[in-house]
């Protein structure tokens, strides 16, 4: 896998719209998420009554991009349902086509297995350095 690390200060809806047609029809595991809607708490609700269920995740990230909250939030998705349960390393290794991991609100990290996916990325915003899976500050475990 590569990445790249892209500087705090860009909200995740933001920061998926250039992949967003790449990745709407990924399924989605969660090793931690959180997210907001002030406005609307069936929105959260609504998400959170689907983020535990990953064969049920397909187009969750795409369709809730707005209230996720980029404070210390890690998952991964593809095309395909995932094989195994819980979201670590072996997940990673065998299922995972791109993964996503925010420390503390300061920067997002972004993986994939396939480098392309990640062009329209480095193309709209300035990466603070290229990542590579074997440095992956992404702590695999669910808390």
């Amino acid at each position: 896998m590569v990445g790249i690390r892209i500087p705090k200060g860009i909200g995740f809806e933001r920061l998926i719209e250039p992949i967003r047609l790449s990745i709407s029809d990924f399924y989605w595991v969660f090793g931690d998420i959180n997210v907001w809607s002030p406005e609307d708490h069936s929105i959260a609700e609504a998400f959170l009554s689907q983020e535990s269920n990953p064969s049920a995740s397909k187009g969750l990230i795409t369709n809730f991009s707005s209230i996720i909250s980029g404070d210390w939030d890690k998952f991964c998705g593809a095309p395909t349902v995932p094989p195994l349960k819980g979201f670590g390393r072996e997940l990673i290794d065998q299922w995972a086509y791109i993964i996503f991991s925010c420390i503390d609100a300061s920067h997002w990290e972004v993986f994939s297995k396939d480098a392309h996916l990640l062009e329209p990325l480095r193309a709209v915003y300035p990466s603070t350095g290229e990542s590579l899976i074997n440095n992956l500050k992404l702590d695999l475990t669910i808390s």
